[in-house]
């Protein structure tokens, strides 16, 4: 039909039906490539049909698990527009450069290494990286892992994981396990060839991996491993990239050697945990209108409980899997919560709690407690609490004493028995002026991921051992053998595929 004026007709508009979310909302046509197309990948941005199994579900913009999920979740557009790369962002401010062929420097699955560059690059401009256990140390790994394939195995592991427990994504936890193996499999070759060159990729590697255990027999051995690493180096730590870590590490088992660990620490198991949920409770009354943080403040508030109920875990394994899913919450909470909007007192408080409650639950699991949870996120809390410290001059409005007592009290205790801990006072954090308050979407997310919904306690006399945890069942891999013991010859670190260290005798 000819348009007015009598000029040339309206060229028809094709359109695609099927094309990811992002292209619909920028009203751009999608090329349905799988599994991203080429907008998202042109403007760095995380595409949703990498949430599905294949390019021809029925619908790419509802993932299976979403649709089986009877949790209300943000849907895969809400959870990852955070993750929004700038269009001019070279990430200058960290130090890299993404090129524009992400595949000839990253391999396959480039967006899960986005991913990770996403994060990083939000929180960074926040000033929010050392608020969490993980994100500060982000910029060093993807500065030396294109170098070493082993190591992109893990971050994309690592990245993978973080996918699943936001998104619901079967796929991506099927990516997780995927290069978790081959990660596995690259350092048992690199730890047989150990030398200064690929040491701080070797210790990376490891750590990325032990983030990830989902057993007790996994974790431990690849946390013995990654003690006989940073013994090895600690002759040229200076020269290491993690040299801070190194330095904790080995500070940390010089301590430990002496025998001054939490077991000889007289604890009244009840009386701290009841101290734990008044704290929570306490917090939870000054919500207010805020869901989201009340919805997560309610499921530790649950996890207590059940501690309080259940009855004491006494081996190792069992206290991992009594701790497993709070250790989740430390690794992919925080970056959540400070991912989407701006930061405020009610967001820090919620995570303080968070770091807090791992701390102070240390002493009533002595054999793991420090290791599983305490260590990474003291460190983390310590920055929280300069944060909001330097926040509560602008909140002449409303007492912010009662959001920062439990945990300074918390970190206060654990640095007095902790000796080794890094998680020292330090001056106070100037910040830029923020909005400390603003209007969210009634958004709940509930327990963003299923298969880290903790399970009911079962009493130790009832429950047979078994390598795999109560929160998360996973096949043991058919080629492990259940070797016990530790050693700290590098040469001789257990057989690939998982693990492939022997395990820690704790």
């Amino acid at each position: 039909m000819a348009v007015r004026g009598g000029g040339p007709s309206r060229r028809s508009h094709t359109k695609s039906r099927k094309g990811c979310k992002t292209c619909k909302r920028r009203h751009i046509r999608c090329d349905e490539s799988f599994p991203q197309c080429r907008n998202c990948t042109k403007h760095h941005v995380r595409c949703d049909y990498m949430d599905a199994t294949t390019p021809d579900n029925d619908s790419l913009t509802t993932t299976s698990s979403e649709r089986a999920s009877p949790t209300p979740t943000p849907t895969s557009d809400e959870c990852f527009s955070v993750n929004s790369f700038r269009a001019d962002s070279s990430y200058t401010d960290l130090g890299l450069l993404l090129p524009s062929e992400a595949e000839n420097q990253f391999g396959p699955d480039s967006h899960l290494i986005h991913n990770l560059f996403a994060i990083a690059d939000n929180l960074d401009t926040k000033g929010a990286s050392d608020l969490t256990v993980w994100v500060s140390t982000m910029r060093r790994h993807l500065t030396i892992a294109p170098a070493y394939p082993y190591m992109l195995d893990a971050l994309k592991a690592f990245s993978a994981s973080q996918i699943a427990w936001l998104s619901h994504s079967q796929a991506a936890r099927d990516q997780s396990i995927q290069y978790s193996t081959s990660a596995l499999s690259g350092l048992h070759h690199a730890v047989g060839q150990f030398n200064k060159a690929n040491a701080d990729s070797v210790l990376a590697t490891a750590c990325l991996l032990v983030s990830q255990s989902k057993d007790w027999l996994s974790w431990s051995s690849l946390l013995g491993g990654i003690t006989s690493i940073t013994a090895a180096i600690e002759s040229w730590q200076q020269e290491s990239i993690y040299s801070d870590e190194v330095k904790r590490i080995n500070a940390y088992s010089a301590w430990k050697a002496t025998g001054q660990d939490l077991e000889n620490i007289d604890t009244d198991r009840l009386e701290l945990l009841k101290r734990i949920s008044l704290a929570l409770h306490r917090l939870r009354s000054q919500l207010g209108s805020r869901p989201v943080e009340t919805n997560w403040v309610d499921q530790f508030i649950d996890l207590i409980q059940r501690l309080q109920t259940a009855e004491p875990a006494k081996s190792a394994e069992e206290q991992f899997n009594h701790l497993y899913v709070l250790r989740k919450w430390i690794f992919w909470l925080p970056v959540y919560l400070l991912q989407d909007g701006p930061i405020d007192m009610l967001k820090l408080s919620v995570i303080a709690h968070l770091y807090a409650t791992a701390l102070a639950l240390g002493p009533i699991f002595p054999r793991l407690g420090t290791e599983l949870c305490g260590d990474n996120a003291a460190p983390a809390l310590l920055h929280v609490l300069s944060r909001m410290r330097a926040m509560q001059s602008e909140m002449a409005f409303f007492d912010t004493s009662s959001l920062i007592e439990f945990p300074s009290a918390v970190l206060a205790e654990f640095n007095a028995r902790s000796p080794w801990s890094s998680a020292r006072p330090q001056p106070a954090l100037q910040i830029p002026d923020i909005s400390m308050y603003f209007t969210e979407e009634p958004n709940m997310p509930g327990n963003l991921s299923p298969a880290f919904t903790p399970a009911a306690f079962e009493p130790a006399h009832t429950r047979a051992s078994s390598t795999a945890s109560a929160f998360l069942e996973v096949p043991t891999p058919q080629r492990y053998t259940g070797m016990t013991g530790f050693t700290n010859n590098i040469s001789q670190w257990g057989s690939f595929p998982s693990p492939i260290f022997p395990t820690q005798d704790f």
